[in-house]
């Protein structure tokens, strides 16, 4: 082993140790964002969900300018500034984001009724903070410098670990997983393993998510 491949070893541990303990907080974070509206609606099931065409006065869907003269109705003096639809979502509720004073809130309307369904603080919506913590650790513009750092290590990670492990990429997938081998070497097989497989994802990833943050800071 040169010296070039002995730095390029540490670098590597120390890259992606930094790297991997906020790969699984963005994990873990990502997943739920796929599904921020259905948690969403599991979370505030009474402004959120509606029951299509039962116990309503009209089986179809308001035109939106019932939609707007309610918001309207309930918030005189503010601004609606966009409107959620869910047209291809019958159960739920049209979302509006309004703004008044320094308030910004996410109001509901029936779209089958157009009756007022409740409101909500934006910023304070359980999906919301998980956005934040994903984007900006909950504290930008902080955390917008501890995620671009990350993403460099990430970068640096895969960078190095390709250098290190150059001649031996494509072995990888011939010798496999040697799982009748003492745990030490079945872990470093599991980790050369997915980390050739997936090295052009996290190549795009962190490039993309470094990018994304030089852009806030």
């Amino acid at each position: 082993m040169t010296n070039t491949d002995k730095i390029a070893y540490k670098l590597h541990r120390i890259f992606g140790l930094i790297g991997g303990l906020f790969i699984l907080m963005l994990t873990l974070t990502g997943s739920i964002l796929l599904f921020d509206n259905a948690i969403d609606g599991w979370l505030n099931p009474a402004t959120v969900s509606v029951t299509p065409g039962a116990a309503e006065r009209s089986p179809a869907r308001q035109p939106y300018d019932t939609v707007l003269q309610t918001l309207q109705r309930q918030y005189p003096t503010a601004s609606v500034r966009n409107l959620m639809l869910y047209a291809q979502t019958d159960n739920r509720a049209i979302r509006a984001e309004v703004r008044e004073g320094k308030k910004r809130l996410w109001a509901y309307v029936n779209p089958y009724s157009g009756v007022f369904l409740g409101e909500r603080d934006a910023d304070s919506v359980f999906v919301r903070q998980v956005l934040s913590l994903h984007e900006h650790l909950l504290a930008p513009p902080v955390g917008d410098w501890i995620l671009f750092l990350v993403g460099i290590c990430l970068i640096g990670s895969v960078l190095t670990g390709t250098w290190y492990y150059r001649k031996s990429l494509v072995r990888v997938f011939s010798v496999g997983i040697r799982w009748n081998k003492p745990k030490r070497l079945v872990y470093g097989d599991l980790h050369n393993y997915f980390g050739v497989a997936s090295l052009l994802f996290l190549l795009v990833v962190s490039v993309s998510g470094t990018f994304f943050h030089w852009e806030h800071i």
